[in-house]
This record gives structure tokens, sequence and C-alpha cells, in this order.
């Protein structure tokens, strides 16, 4: 039996790359795995959207007790437009004895579907202010002690997440998730 080598001459053609028929099939797998990540890609979205706009609310209330410490005044919480929370909001300090109103912080509007629910006590108030010993107020009577809640969440979602910032009576705020007690 005779072995026969090919001579090193005698070069073969030999193709690179991937043909059409591979590149398909990767392409096809891909868009499968996609489609099942978008949805879980948007769930992280939306709760990073909650996260945020909660994080920014919470310090937003720290700043405006902190200013009002440090300055020994009351300092405003509000919402910009005077009644939507989701639509942003200011921390100033309210005009006095022939000084114009100055905005300490402004916060521009929640990402578009977020909502920011407001439940604070006592409820003739829309907007929260501290005085200079640092103890949540009502801006109409400054007598008169302010605790409460806001929910930022986007309601057109079933399993929507929600934040919550909470005021004390004692006026310190806090920021959690109502779905994971103590909250």
């Amino acid at each position: 039996m005779q072995i026969h080598h090919a001579s090193p001459s005698v070069r073969t053609a030999t193709t690179a790359g991937f043909s059409l028929i591979e590149s398909m099939v990767v392409l096809s797998i891909l868009a499968i795995i996609a489609t099942f990540a978008a949805p879980s890609f948007q769930a992280t979205l939306d709760q990073q959207r909650v996260a945020t706009v909660a994080a920014d609310l919470h310090a937003s209330v720290v700043l405006a007790r902190a200013e009002a410490i440090r300055r020994n005044t009351r300092i405003d919480l509000v919402p910009t437009d005077g009644k939507n929370w989701a639509g942003g909001w200011q921390v100033l300090m309210p005009a006095g004895a022939g000084q114009a109103t100055e905005v300490i912080h402004s916060r521009a509007a929640a990402p578009a579907g977020v909502a920011v629910a407001q439940n604070l006590q006592p409820e003739a108030d829309i907007s929260l202010s501290y005085d200079g010993t640092g103890r949540s107020r009502s801006t109409n009577n400054p007598a008169i002690q302010r605790w409460g809640e806001w929910l930022v969440s986007i309601p057109a979602r079933t399993a929507a997440p929600t934040r919550k910032v909470a005021v004390s009576q004692l006026g310190r705020p806090s920021v959690c998730d109502p779905a994971k007690p103590p909250c």
C-alpha cells in the first residue's frame, strides 16, 4: 500500500469568516435573547427612575432642614407649579423684610410617567417648611407641626416600584421601599 503525500508547493484554498447562513442563525438567536431581556430591562429602568426621583426629593428635604438650621430661619420646600410634585420642586427662603424670595435649590420635573403623591399632615397645605430649629412646620401656620410622606411610583405599570420619602413629627426625613419592612 502506497501513501501519497501532497507536495508542499500545492496549496488548497481555504475560506475565512462565516457563511451567510451561520450569520443569520447567530442573529436569530440574539434576537430571541433580546426579546426575553427587554421586559426585565424596562423594569430595571423603571426602578432606577423611581429611586432617582425619591433620592432627589429626600436630598431636597435634607437640604431644606439643614439650611433652616444653618440660617436660623424658615425654609420652604414647595412644588414648582404650586400643586404637582412630579412637576419639580424648589427649596427656598421666603421673602422677608426688604428681601426677595431666594431659591436655594430647584429640581426639574420627574421623568415622564413618574408620579409623586403627597400625604403630609395636616392636609391644609401642600408645601413643607422647616424652622430654625430643624422642625417641620406648616407654611401657613408655623405653630403647627408637619409630618407625612411622599410616594414616588410609576402608576402605569402593574408591578411598579415605589419609594416612600417620609418626614417624622420632629422633621427628620427618611427614604425606604414600602415593599420591604420596616418602612
